[in-house]
Order: structure tokens, then C-alpha cells, then sequence
């Protein structure tokens, strides 16, 4: 699926991305706007773990080769309720880089 997307955000400047888990299986859901006047090579990196703190540690510090301008769009997703946080990140390092990424989070809960 990510290899995909890497392709399809190649083309087109990618807005947003969002995925999910269904009944039919794994959906990851691209926003495009324009079509690029030169195709980029699009990479991704992932990270999962038990909890989503974590995931997102993890992908933070792959992200260290990211600089900004580079990161195209992040994706948190996992694949049912009971299943490892995840999270995507597409960037390309085709796009100049104009300095450190410095990326962090904030981590927002509701009990349901």
C-alpha cells in the first residue's frame, strides 16, 4: 500500500492522507491537488507499537533524515481495535530540504 502511495504523491502534490481497517481490509485514502510538472521520487518510513506514544517515538527518529519541506504527509492508522499503533510518513528527498525537520507531538485521548 505504501509503495502505492509513493507512487500516486510521485504525480500529483499530495494534500493529506488518512487509513483505515474494514471488513474488505486495509484502505489508505489519498488527497491530491495538482498534477506536479516533474515527477518526484516519494519514499515512506513506518513505525508500530503497543501503544501510540511509542509508535511515534519511533517514527520521529526515523524521521531525522527528513528535513523540512521534504515530509509530504503522516498517517496514523492500526489494524483493529486490539492491534499495534502505526504510523506512515511519506517525504521525498527530490524536494530541496530547508533545514532541520524539528517534528514533535501532542498526544490527544477521549474515552469512548
Amino acid at each position: 500500500l505504501c509503495r502505492q502511495a509513493a507512487e500516486v504523491a510521485g504525480q500529483s502534490e499530495l494534500v493529506a492522507c488518512t487509513g483505515s481497517s474494514s471488513g474488505d481490509g486495509l484502505v489508505l485514502l489519498l488527497f491530491l491537488g495538482a498534477r506536479r510538472p516533474v515527477p518526484v521520487t516519494v519514499q515512506h518510513l513506518s513505525s508500530a507499537a503497543t501503544w501510540w506514544n511509542g509508535a511515534a517515538d519511533l517514527l520521529l527518529q526515523q524521521l531525522r533524515q527528513v528535513q523540512r519541506n521534504q515530509l509530504l504527509t503522516l498517517d496514523a492508522h492500526n489494524d483493529g481495535p486490539n492491534e499495534a499503533a502505526r504510523f506512515t510518513a511519506l517525504y521525498s528527498t527530490s524536494i530541496p530540504g530547508d533545514g532541520e525537520l524539528r517534528l514533535q507531538y501532542r498526544a490527544l485521548n477521549v474515552e469512548m
